[in-house]
């Protein structure tokens, strides 16, 4: 899958989940990505692991097109919160 196994890499090998437009291109992904921790004895990557694995059903629904926001729009709903904060 990839050569270097420091914490590091796995961390940023990981954010490429957010990039699969299918589930089970993104279940493979995370299945291969966690099978990698195996052997590494990276406790809190671990307990990372079982923390996705509980939530899968939310992150395989973000993995649809129709469910993804652009940020953006995210971005200008949040300026539009603070203003109502504000006038509050």
């Amino acid at each position: 899958m990839w050569s270097d196994t420091s914490p590091i890499s796995f961390k940023g090998v990981f954010w490429q989940l957010w990039s699969y437009q299918t589930e089970g291109w993104a279940r493979r992904f995370f299945d291969n990505w966690k099978d990698s921790l195996k052997w590494q004895r990276l406790k809190p990557y671990e307990r990372f692991a079982g923390m996705i694995e509980k939530h899968w059903d939310g992150i395989a629904a973000y993995s649809r097109s129709e469910n993804k926001v652009s940020l953006g729009f995210l971005e200008g709903l949040n300026n539009e919160i603070r203003v109502i904060q504000r006038r509050a």
